[in-house]
């Protein structure tokens, strides 16, 4: 409590006591009088303030009545205080709680929706003592699921309950409205001043503040299908019916994890009319083939008709991936395929809530998850990473939270693709998390293959780097150009100096290091 506030209750307390000293003085100058004590005063003015009025104490004097009037017109402002306590109880006793609960990591929420909810579940399930804090809202529905989680609501907004903590430290901010655009522009105010911000958004600036963590709905979903659903090295064909964001991120995403061998030759066949991923990514046409089938690199047939019209290249697929922005069309599709056609591959369709029988990904209960939206396990590794690099060449900058977004994107890919790289040398595809045993697993395998293997482990991560690289619109220059995105090594594996080559055993031989770094 501020110090003021203590000042007024004193205040007021010696103004009480001293209205009862006045009474019971007024009142000794008349024998009728029946309050002759202080705690006969004490009492009259109890029942008086609270209405009650037993009337068995009342004053008699000039003076005595003029007090027991004042007493009678307080307790009108009494009675309404009393209201206005029982109404506010509720935050009262959160601003109360609150007050113990400093020391604590707090996750302050912008909003109640259906997506804070799922995360705000998931933290308190992997952490008990975690603060859910939310702005006071009027669906009941959410509210209740919420309170049975703990999550506490305050009346007002973010600020209001910033206002609460009296340090910045352990305190977790999340922008997850339905526009991105606004909770990007909301998250970067609310940087620079010690908190963790997280938002949801695909619209990013180049300058992103160290302290934001940005994330996508749909390359989330595509990072965590491609992590927990690998494709498997007999695969030649899949399918994905998709549009908006989704299809752009799938391919992407795809494109960066499913490298298993430099001349492998999938084909992913994908019916968006609405993509403009090739308009946005030409470079890629150097590193695959575009709406030609190749024997040797990977194809990417785009389809100008629906899949309706090319039921014989569903069928004949190893995977058909369905992820439209509307589960209802999702669903739709699936059916539509299962009923009428007998199909070579698995059906996986994206849906918001999980379906019994159905192999299903992005729901909110896997994507809405502190290791997803924070990205917990993925930066860590992507920082030890960089880390190690520093430590390797002696430099100690710059740090990773000074890295550029581009720079801090191509260590995510690389560690998304480590991934990859434990999976090839432990011939396991099962393996969906990085962790210090795999990792040194991993690594014991490629002491022992890599005489016999050195080109194709090199070849591999030249083809990943390129392709990341490619993503970007990055061509090949013999004067490295960060500003005009060209580089020297934006060439085939085969033209490049063996030297060259050879600095990509570094990407294989850091797993010894991030076995350290990563010990559970």
């Amino acid at each position: 409590m501020k110090k003021q506030h203590i000042m007024a209750v004193i205040s007021l307390l010696a103004a009480y006591f001293a209205m009862l000293a006045l009474l019971v003085y007024a009142e000794s100058f008349s024998d009728a009088a029946s309050i002759t004590s202080m705690k006969d005063a004490l009492w009259y003015s109890v029942v008086t303030l609270t209405t009650v009025g037993y009337g068995d104490l009342s004053p008699v004097t000039a003076l005595g009545k003029v007090i027991g009037s004042v007493f009678l017109l307080l307790s009108t402002s009494l009675l309404a205080m009393l209201v206005v306590l029982v109404m506010t109880f509720g935050q009262v006793w959160v601003r109360f709680r609150l007050g113990f609960l400093q020391s604590a990591q707090w996750f302050v929420f912008s909003s109640l929706n259906e997506a804070t909810c799922a995360l705000a579940q998931s933290i308190k399930a992997e952490n008990p003592q975690a603060v859910l804090l939310f702005p006071k809202d009027d669906n009941k529905d959410l509210t209740a699921i919420m309170k049975k989680s703990a999550a506490m609501f305050v009346k007002g907004g973010v600020e209001d309950i910033l206002a609460l903590k009296k340090t910045t430290t352990d305190l977790n901010l999340f922008f997850m409205d339905p526009d991105g655009y606004s909770n990007y522009n909301n998250a970067v105010s609310f940087c620079g001043k010690g908190y963790s911000v997280y938002c949801q958004s695909d619209f990013t600036a180049g300058a992103q503040p160290a302290d934001l963590t940005v994330f996508s709905m749909a390359e989330n979903t595509a990072r965590l299908y491609w992590r927990t659903k690998p494709l498997p090295a007999t695969a030649k064909n899949v399918v994905i019916i998709s549009d908006g964001d989704y299809t752009d991120t799938l391919l992407a995403q795809a494109l960066q994890v499913n490298l298993y061998h430099p001349q492998q030759s999938v084909c992913y066949h994908i019916f968006a009319p609405d993509t403009d991923f090739m308009a946005m990514h030409p470079q890629l046409a150097t590193m695959v083939s575009v709406n030609e089938i190749s024997a040797d690199r990977d194809s990417l047939f785009f389809y100008d008709t629906a899949w309706g019209n090319h039921i014989d290249v569903i069928t004949q697929a190893d995977r058909v991936i369905v992820s439209t922005t509307a589960d209802r069309e999702n669903l739709r599709i699936y059916n539509s395929l299962m009923k009428y056609f007998v199909l070579k591959g698995d059906i996986h369709l994206r849906l918001s809530q999980p379906m019994p029988g159905t192999a299903s990904f992005g729901t909110h209960s896997s994507l809405y998850t502190s290791g997803v939206v924070m990205r917990t396990t993925l930066t860590k590794t992507a920082s030890a990473m960089h880390q190690i690099y520093l430590d390797s060449t002696g430099a100690t900058s710059p740090q990773w939270a000074d890295l550029s977004p581009f720079t801090r994107a191509s260590n995510v890919s690389a560690a998304d693709h480590l991934l990859t790289k434990i999976r090839i040398l432990l011939e396991d595809d099962s393996i969906t998390d990085v962790t210090g045993a795999t990792c040194m697993a991993a690594y014991e395998k490629y002491v022992r293959t890599k005489d016999e293997k050195a080109d194709f482990y090199r070849h591999l991560e030249h083809d990943r780097w390129m392709r990341f690289h490619a993503l970007y619109n990055w061509t090949y220059n013999p004067q490295r150009d960060n500003s005009q995105r060209q580089h020297p090594s934006m060439v085939p594996f085969e033209k490049l100096d063996k030297d060259t080559q050879k600095k990509d055993d570094y990407s294989w031989q850091l797993l010894q290091q991030l076995a350290d770094f990563l010990k559970d």
